[in-house]
């Protein structure tokens, strides 16, 4: 007896072994025999699944067995008990796939089988796997929102919200970004959207952001959240107009404006914010004066650096900008009109020195060399009046041109001559004026077998033919016409320093190159030109001979009988303008 009931022992504790060790996939095989109860909690199985739970063996005894779950009353509608009555098998299945979701709260599915005459109860625990099933899903597809253009930084402009459906975080964790991303806002972790930066009204009023949901494992959704800028008044100027005024030649640290100093107020009077106005210069016509204005940035001071010419700009035109030092877009422009008052400027000479070189035998009211000066003044260059700041035997000034000129019989040398130019209102600047007068017995003759009118059109050419020929510097100081048809050429020969070679030394160089100066000459005037070396005097003797001086300030018949006086030859003046060109004679300033 006492090894029957220590078999009845290993018996029972077997089969509470047995049924406490629970298979690793449904259906489970279990045996109960109404005594003994036991809890088995180690199955797992996947949501979804679908069929039998588990298999039950009646040992020894016959029951009817219940199904109940006190602790999780929806797991009793996925499963449900079938037993034939009388039999001893029964089983547990499903009535419907399990799903992680519904039973979100356990994570499980825990359920009882009791024994209805003894009531011995037989607890089981399915742990159910959750499988992503869902992506995250938004509560809207379009989000609206508006934000102040004055927003500060990480100001929090609106919040999306996406949910994912399934049981456990490690599918259910939703992460959020805007795709593509911008600089101009961020999204945080529970979905709230911040400013990155400050907006600026004047790049956009309108942002439209693809926002992105999505989870662990790659599921995703999106929406999209419209955001409007709320365009706020910026700054403004006290008027709509500013003027000044500054004389020429000035310099202002602080210039007066009127009607009243540049200041700019907040136009947002809505806002609680104090903001900071800066002040700038945006534009000045003409622009050439860009670097003369200065402007307090904090204050709307204007001042000039530099001074102004009125000649040059009458008015300078500024456009001043106000701004909001966070938010520079904010702006508000004005225009100053600043004036430039005239003040009366010295003249100014083009040179400090003039120099010229002439011979003793030119003619009274010779044209030596004319000064030039300008008046800084509009209108006043034309008003300048010239005169010699200490008088000059030789020489004298026209006063309205600045013409330097011969009055008198001259002799070599140099002399030095300090000119003046007086503007209308006293101002005046001077100028030197240094004349070299070189003896008039080295000059040398020539005749050319053409008209004087042809001859007199190619003087340049001619200078440089001979140069060419003879290897001198040749400076034509006389054309004149003989008797004869020809045209006698006065010229002076220097070297390349300057000094003057002897007409001796020139005439010989004439005979010896004769052909190449015919050479030269005939490229002047064509291939039957021909040329003779006129002897001292020789066109003096030549009777009728009508000079015209080149640079002449008084009438012909002055001129006539000036010429007639110096050079001791009887000039007639000829009334009728078609009087013969072979009659004519010019004298050209000589050059060295």
């Amino acid at each position: 007896m006492g090894t029957i009931n220590c078999l009845w022992t290993i018996i029972v504790l077997g089969h509470w072994i047995i049924n406490s060790i629970w298979c690793q996939s449904l259906p489970a095989a279990t045996e109960i025999d109404c005594i003994t109860g036991s809890s088995l909690e180690t199955l797992t199985e996947a949501e979804g699944y679908r069929g039998d739970v588990e298999g039950i063996n009646l040992v020894s005894v016959v029951s009817t067995l219940d199904l109940q779950s006190t602790s999780c009353p929806v797991c009793l509608s996925f499963l449900e008990l079938r037993q034939n009555v009388g039999t001893a098998s029964a089983t547990v299945r499903t009535k419907k796939p399990l799903d992680a979701e519904e039973l979100k709260g356990t994570g499980s599915l825990s359920y009882s089988i009791i024994c209805r005459d003894s009531r011995v109860q037989y607890d089981r625990i399915v742990t159910v796997t959750d499988v992503n099933e869902y992506a995250p899903e938004f509560d809207k597809d379009l989000y609206l929102a508006n934000v102040s253009e004055y927003a500060p930084w990480r100001t929090i402009v609106t919040q999306v919200r996406a949910v994912d459906k399934d049981a456990t975080p490690a599918h259910s964790t939703v992460l959020y970004s805007i795709e593509p991303p911008t600089d101009t806002f961020h999204i945080g972790g529970v979905g709230h959207i911040y400013l990155e930066k400050l907006l600026d009204s004047s790049v956009t009023t309108v942002y439209e952001l693809n926002v992105k949901a999505q989870d662990p494992q790659g599921k995703s959704s999106n929406t999209t959240v419209k955001i409007v800028v709320l365009v706020r008044p910026g700054p403004y100027f006290q008027h709509n107009y500013y003027n000044a005024s500054i004389a020429e030649n000035e310099v202002m640290p602080n210039l007066a404006v009127y009607p009243a100093p540049v200041q700019a107020y907040n136009g947002d009077t809505a806002s609680a914010e104090n903001f900071t106005i800066h002040y700038s210069i945006h534009t000045v016509s003409p622009s050439e004066y860009s670097e003369a204005f200065e402007i307090n940035k904090a204050t709307g001071a204007i001042g000039v650096k530099t001074e102004l010419d009125q000649e040059k700009s009458s008015a300078v035109q500024l456009v001043l900008r106000a701004s909001y030092e966070l938010y520079p877009h904010k702006i508000a422009d004005v225009q100053l009109v600043v004036e430039v008052e005239n003040v009366n400027e010295a003249p100014v000479f083009s040179l400090s020195l003039y120099t010229s070189n002439i011979v003793t035998t030119v003619p009274l009211h010779y044209h030596v060399v004319t000064v030039k000066a300008t008046d800084p003044d509009v209108g006043e260059s034309e008003m300048l009046q010239y005169s010699l700041v200490e008088p000059s035997s030789m020489f004298a000034v026209e006063p309205s041109s600045g013409l330097v000129y011969v009055v008198s019989d001259i002799h070599s040398g140099t002399e030095t001559l300090k000119i003046k130019a007086t503007d209308p209102h006293g101002l005046y600047a001077t100028t030197v004026v240094q004349v070299t007068i070189k003896d008039s017995s080295n000059v040398v003759q020539i005749s050319i077998n053409k008209p004087f009118d042809t001859v007199e059109d190619k003087v340049r050419e001619i200078e440089e033919a001979l140069g060419r020929a003879l290897g001198f510097n040749v400076t034509i100081v006389r054309v004149a016409s003989s008797s004869s048809g020809s045209t006698v050429v006065t010229f002076i020969a220097t070297e390349t320093s300057g000094n003057i070679v002897s007409p001796e030394d020139v005439k010989n160089d004439l005979e010896e190159k004769k052909e190449t100066v015919q050479k030269e000459l005939q490229e002047v005037f064509g291939s039957d030109t021909d040329f003779e070396i006129v002897d001292d005097g020789g066109t003096e003797s030549n009777a009728s001979i009508i000079a015209i001086v080149l640079g002449i300030v008084i009438p012909m018949t002055v001129i006539a009988a000036i010429i007639a006086g110096v050079f001791g030859v009887r000039r007639k003046r000829q009334p009728d303008t078609n009087r013969r060109k072979s009659e004519m004679s010019i004298e050209y300033p000589p050059k060295f």
